[in-house]
């Protein structure tokens, strides 16, 4: 085609279609080729987009609603995630609500320590303040105790008789100092000649003796500085001579002289001071009793005291009611908090559209059926053994049977059993174990709440190994010889963690009672439901978690492939609307040739009416 009629072409406005729809404007480019009008905007993917500029179609939209077609499935897999994040949370919840419960347990579930003590002391002198301080860290039989402090322990303490107006000076004459402990006769030497420099290795060679340097001159006045030696600690045991240049005790050299006794302090005048080390001494229910420090633990087991005067009175020791009721209202409470919770997400709403997040959830009624077999009693073997409180209900514990399994308890009936039969009441909470054989008897000793309850026939043979096996079901258990007497459940066994005594290893057979305590029953399963080594509650988290990603792979597919569907989709349609308006540029132009020509008209299009 010749250049004047593309020209000519090019400033033909708006030809009109034979449907009578006006096509875009055509207009020349700067080579003098046909180019139309358009909006064309460039795709993110680089690629030249026409939407419907030829064919008059929203190929925009039609992209756009494909695209939501496509990932139409994604808004199910995020429902689905949504679903799986609901349920974390749950989760969530109930692991703290468990770990309460747990902390709870552990403060009943040891039998040494289930039954607090309260102490206090009476003067023998009315109106006369404390001489000591108590302290009860563990159950002590109740009952009172005389004790009379005729002398508190002290540490010895000795000062040099010369002052010296520099401490980094060598002192005149000075060559050695020697420390000697008394009780076990061991020598230590320096040769340091300065206060600084004794006073630091004395320090550092860790002898049981602190040295300080302290100046005695009134303020303003020229320094006098003297040297302290000083125990440890109290008490004779650490009692310690001093000799300075190899002399004597209380020999005087006129250079660094330290008394060992207050008759040498005396003796050796200046700044020389002398206290001697002391123990403490006192009598209990008539026996005489020393000990190096004042700060005692081994007199009455479990009782602490700390001696701060003379004197003589009474220590009166007493169950902590109190404070035990208040322990085991706690751990109810918090038992009941995690029934309430499980309650709560098993009960269905047929008006709710949707359910609680863990509803039907088989690991959460595995969980609530475990706690309530061990919290009920049943599950402790307590009702296999003879102790006079059988079962919670008995001490005022009372499961709601109608309202959920849900606890209440009557603070006034626990204390009144407590009181009347504290060992019995603790039975219910902590483990215990009692049985003998033909010639020996089993102690209970401890378990870490892994075994099983109930009764065991026990065999100890000639070769001193013990076996044990429950009775109506189960494996022997061969008990682990630990020595002394003392056996052990092997781990994974019935028996698992168990540690008795027996007062014999002669053959022979017997029976033995076992009952495992709710508190360190509960304890343990509910280390077991959140063990990060394949408990119930992590095993569910980490399926949930796992879900989740495999969704969101999902999900990253469909969205990459529709994206690149909408690549193709976009390419396709900018070929169409190309190829659209280059046919339709073609029309034109033979239109506009045609009309050269002489007795032609362009047919008009019949309407299809009838007149």
């Amino acid at each position: 085609m010749a250049t004047s009629s593309v020209a000519s072409l090019a400033s033909t406005t708006a030809p009109t279609t034979t449907s009578g729809a006006k096509t875009p404007a055509a207009t020349t480019t700067t080579s003098g080729l046909v180019s139309l009008n358009s909006a064309a905007t460039t795709t993110s993917s680089g690629l030249l987009s026409i939407s419907g500029l030829a064919s008059g179609m929203d190929t925009s939209g039609i992209i756009n609603q494909l695209m939501a077609l496509e990932t139409q499935p994604i808004a199910a897999l995020q429902n689905q995630q949504t679903t799986n994040n609901n349920k974390q949370a749950a989760w969530l919840s109930l692991t703290t609500m468990l770990n309460t419960l747990q902390n709870a347990a552990q403060a009943i579930e040891n039998p040494a320590t289930f039954m607090g003590t309260t102490a206090s002391f009476t003067n023998g002198v009315a109106g006369n303040p404390s001489i000591l301080n108590l302290n009860a860290t563990a159950n002590i039989a109740p009952g009172s105790h005389g004790i009379t402090v005729g002398a508190l322990a002290q540490q010895q303490e000795t000062v040099g008789a010369q002052g010296y107006s520099s401490t980094t000076t060598a002192i005149s004459g000075l060559t050695s100092l020697a420390i000697t402990n008394t009780a076990s006769g061991k020598t230590t030497a320096f040769n340091q000649t300065t206060l600084e420099g004794l006073q630091s290795a004395i320090n550092a060679a860790n002898i049981g003796v602190r040295a300080t340097v302290v100046n005695t001159a009134a303020s303003g006045a020229t320094p006098n500085y003297v040297m302290q030696l000083a125990a440890a600690n109290s008490g004779a045991v650490n009692a310690f001579t001093v000799s300075t240049n190899g002399s004597a005790s209380g020999a005087k050299t006129g250079t660094l002289d330290f008394a060992n006794s207050a008759s040498e302090a005396t003796s050796l005048g200046g700044s020389s001071a002398y206290a001697s080390a002391v123990d403490a001494a006192l009598t209990v229910d008539g026996i005489s009793i020393k000990r190096s420090s004042n700060n005692i633990t081994d007199i009455i087991p479990g009782l602490s005291m700390s001696l701060t005067a003379l004197g003589s009175g009474t220590i009166n020791l007493s169950n902590d009611v109190a404070t035990t009721v208040k322990n085991i209202t706690n751990f109810v409470a918090a038992y009941d908090s995690v029934t309430s919770f499980i309650n709560a997400q098993e009960t269905y709403d047929p008006t709710a559209a949707t359910q609680p997040p863990l509803f039907a959830d088989s690991t959460l009624q595995t969980i609530q059926t475990t706690l309530q077999g061990v919290f009920s009693g049943a599950g402790t073997g307590i009702g296999n053994t003879s102790n006079a409180y059988g079962s919670m209900s008995d001490v005022g514990i009372n499961t709601n049977y109608f309202q959920g399994n849900t606890i209440t308890v009557d603070t006034n009936a626990l204390t009144q059993a407590l009181q009347a039969n504290p060992t019995a009441l603790q039975n219910l909470f902590t483990p215990s174990a009692s049985g003998t054989g033909a010639a020996s008897t089993y102690s209970f000793v401890s378990s870490l709440g892994n075994a099983t309850p109930g009764v065991y026939a026990s065999t100890m043979d000639s070769a001193g190994i013990l076996t044990m096996q429950l009775k109506g079901a189960g494996a022997a258990v061969t008990m682990t010889n630990a020595g002394n007497g003392y056996f052990t459940g092997p781990a994974g066994s019935a028996l698992d963690g168990v540690v008795l005594l027996a007062s014999s290893t002669a053959a022979g057979t017997g029976t033995w009672t076992f009952s495992g305590g709710a508190a360190l029953m509960v304890d343990a399963r509910v280390k077991n439901f959140s063990s990060y080594n394949g408990g119930l509650i992590t095993t569910a988290e980490n399926s949930l978690t796992q879900n989740n990603q495999d969704l969101q792979t999902q999900i990253g597919r469909i969205n990459a492939r529709a994206a690149q569907m909408k690549t193709t989709l976009q390419q396709q349609f900018t070929n169409l609307e190309k190829q659209l308006a280059s046919l339709q540029a073609q029309g034109q132009y033979l239109t506009q040739q045609l009309n050269y020509l002489p007795g032609w008209t362009m047919p008009r299009t019949s309407n299809n009416s009838t007149a």
